[in-house]
């Protein structure tokens, strides 16, 4: 009895062994486990978000290839709008989409800019989102500026509320007076999350506040001579006072919620 305890603890490769076999069966028939011991290869993963039949499939393969380093490779971007602009699945596209947000160079304009105009409105809010990430640099040395534009104007007006409040978000990088007066147009929406993220645009542009009052914003841009002079400053009333740590906490996870609360609450 004592040689075979000690056969079995000098054994460490064997309990290794027996703990992942007991992992990948565990969970029956009707869970798959899976265990990677090699990374996927992400053209691989690739391939199989572009060709394989099932939509759920494909769906996945787009996931893990998201999730892998080689999203920004010329080779990836190109597969990546592809899907987008073929898959039938939209959830499929709107991951696609998201995909290539993440990449935010002016590579992934046209498609994003072509995919605001898509059927489904959850493949038009990661549109738009797209949109929103890539800088204004970028969008400036692809050429695109006036078509980006525009597509986030147009984008103010999208029945879906996601689609208008990545809209208002992203158009805070474009000092443009119909940009400005579509921002202070969407300060009349019912919708909390849309008018807060046109006020803070505004506020990006001009380094002004009106507190999301249309009228008062209207009549000060009519008048100002030089209305982007001041872009990229916080208005003098809205600059906190100095803070300790629990008024730090509150104002961080008080800014959270109204980041968050967006696609999820209407006044």
């Amino acid at each position: 009895m004592k040689n075979l305890l000690t056969r079995r603890t000098s054994m460490p490769g064997t309990a290794l062994l027996l703990a992942l076999m007991a992992l990948w069966g565990c969970g029956g028939q009707n869970r798959k486990s899976e265990l990677r011991l090699i990374p996927p290869d992400p053209q691989k993963l690739l391939v199989t978000a572009v060709r394989d039949a099932d939509p759920d499939v494909r769906y996945r393969s787009l996931a893990e290839f998201s999730a892998t380093k080689a999203i920004g490779e010329p080779w990836a971007v190109k597969g990546v709008e592809t899907i987008v602009a073929t898959d039938p699945n939209p959830l499929v596209r709107a991951l696609g989409l998201h995909t290539l947000g993440r990449v935010a160079d002016g590579r992934i304009l046209t498609q994003a800019i072509y995919s605001m105009n898509d059927s489904d409105p959850r493949v038009r809010a990661e549109a738009a989102w797209a949109l929103a990430q890539v800088p204004y640099a970028e969008i400036e040395k692809a050429q695109m500026v006036a078509e980006t534009r525009e597509a986030m104007v147009r984008g103010l007006r999208d029945e879906a509320l996601d689609v208008k409040i990545h809209s208002a978000s992203g158009l805070g990088a474009f000092q443009d007076r119909d940009v400005v007066y579509a921002l202070i147009t969407a300060l009349r929406d019912s919708n909390f999350s849309v008018r807060y993220h046109a006020e803070k645009s505004l506020i990006e542009l001009t380094g002004k506040t009106f507190h999301s009052n249309p009228v008062a914003w209207l009549e000060w841009f009519d008048a100002a001579s030089e209305p982007f002079a001041n872009a990229g400053q916080t208005p003098p009333e809205l600059v906190k006072p100095k803070q300790n740590v629990l008024e730090k906490s509150r104002d961080r996870i008080q800014q959270w919620y109204l980041n968050w609360q967006g696609p999820a609450k209407e006044q």
